[in-house]
């Protein structure tokens, strides 16, 4: 009973360190993750299961494909001894059980729910770690894994501190943290909660942002909550959610100004800016992918990108993917989001419009900064990319296993019985 309670929780477990993604070793530079170590429990699990009742072809193979890129990197930057390409492709490596075993995980709507409560008291976690910081506690956060050692928890912008969080960097914390609001939108359309939960994410999210003076992750959830409204024809539901949302969005605009701070916008010398390196980084990176179509690895991608435009980053997660491991693996994964955003328009009523919602998210996220440096992006965008496939081509390579709500909780040892024709 202990063990089957244990297994029933997994899919929560799951979601929580996919955004709560503690650092094992917290006085190591680099320290490896919890991601990286569910990681090898998630590909001994997936091996055993294979071996008594086989796994889905599409996703093994779509994962497969999309990972020969990577492996070929893995391959060269170890021989050159090349740290940096090496990490990342690691991460990709690392990717593939997280991403087979969440396409056979969440099959059931209890394994989905429960992943989604999961994802989002991980995503609170993220948001209590930066109240923490600006309250002055980051000390007590490091030696329990929640910030990196390695990295500073205050950064500058002009004279407001911008806050590290649990992600290293400001950026990559407001965006999995803003994973919170596809989480709660999905409960929510599915009538689990009232519109009160997404609301509250929203409140939340904000609050962070405004301590990370970071803009395009509230920028981006607004945009999901918005298509997502207007796509689940739900009217009865949406219509109070609208005017909530209206009802504290007009005040908190006048008072506490647009997200990211005030003062961000204020500045319109740091916007423009912005906005033409981000033009720049994008273009820059475009012909360098035109060019090289395999790929040129992340130290030697980033030297050039930052020769050719004197900007270290592509500001697109797309391009970052197209830039450091190949254009194949970039399209692939545009795709395939775009394959689960093209869900909004059949309405809430079909069972896959919970990860359109989710794809909706990650391609606004993507389409503004390097997010694919993040394991907790590189594995969202590796399931995907495998559960795409497996809606597209899916097949099994044995009998599928029988019905029941959490049948993927069966022990993979256990020996399955025989069935006995009713007919004489």
């Amino acid at each position: 009973m202990a063990q089957r309670n244990l297994l029933l929780s997994t899919p929560w477990w799951l979601g929580f360190f996919l955004t709560a993604n503690l650092y094992l070793v917290p006085s190591a530079e680099n320290s490896p993750r919890s991601t990286d170590l569910l990681a090898v429990f998630l590909g001994i699990w997936l091996l055993l299961r294979a071996h008594r009742r086989g796994l889905s072809v599409a996703p093994l193979a779509a994962i497969a494909a999309a990972n020969l890129l990577p492996l070929y990197w893995l391959f060269v930057s170890f021989l050159g001894r090349d740290m940096g390409t090496l990490a990342q492709m690691a991460r990709w490596i690392l990717a593939i059980p997280w991403a087979i075993a969440l396409v056979e995980i969440l099959r059931s709507d209890v394994s989905k729910h429960r992943f989604l409560w999961g994802l989002i008291i991980g995503c609170a976690v993220n948001i209590g770690v930066v109240g923490l910081q600006y309250a002055g506690v980051e000390a007590l956060l490091r030696p329990l894994g929640i910030a990196a050692a390695d990295t500073d928890v205050q950064r500058w912008y002009g004279q407001s501190v911008r806050f590290s969080g649990l992600h290293r960097h400001y950026g990559a914390s407001s965006a999995v943290a803003s994973l919170i609001v596809p989480a709660t939108l999905v409960l929510f359309v599915q009538g689990k909660r009232g519109w009160w939960l997404p609301m509250l994410s929203l409140v939340a999210l904000a609050v962070m942002l405004h301590l990370t003076f970071t803009r395009s992750p509230l920028v981006v959830s607004l945009l999901c909550v918005v298509l997502t409204l207007l796509s689940s024809r739900k009217i009865a539901r949406s219509l109070p959610f609208a005017f909530a949302l209206v009802a504290v969005g007009i005040p908190a605009l006048l008072l506490y100004g647009p997200p990211g701070g005030n003062v961000r916008w204020q500045d319109t010398s740091s916007t423009g800016a912005n906005v033409g390196e981000r033009a720049t980084s994008n273009r820059v990176a475009l012909e360098l992918i035109i060019e090289n179509p395999l790929g040129l690895g992340v130290s030697n991608g980033h030297k050039r990108l930052l020769d050719e435009s004197a900007i270290g980053a592509t500001h697109n997660a797309f391009l970052q993917a197209g830039l450091y491991i190949g254009a194949p693996l970039a399209l692939a994964l545009l795709i395939a989001l775009l394959h689960h955003m093209w869900g909004l328009v059949h309405g809430a009523a079909r069972p896959h419009y919970w990860t359109a919602i989710f794809g909706t998210q990650l391609v606004g996220l993507f389409a503004f900064e390097e997010h694919l440096n993040n394991p907790t992006f590189v594995i969202l965008a590796s399931w995907l990319l495998a559960l795409s496939a497996s809606r597209l081509f899916g097949r099994r390579v044995v009998k599928p296993e029988r019905s029941g709500a959490d049948s993927w909780t069966d022990s993979p040892m256990q020996m399955p019985t025989r069935s006995h024709p009713a007919g004489p």
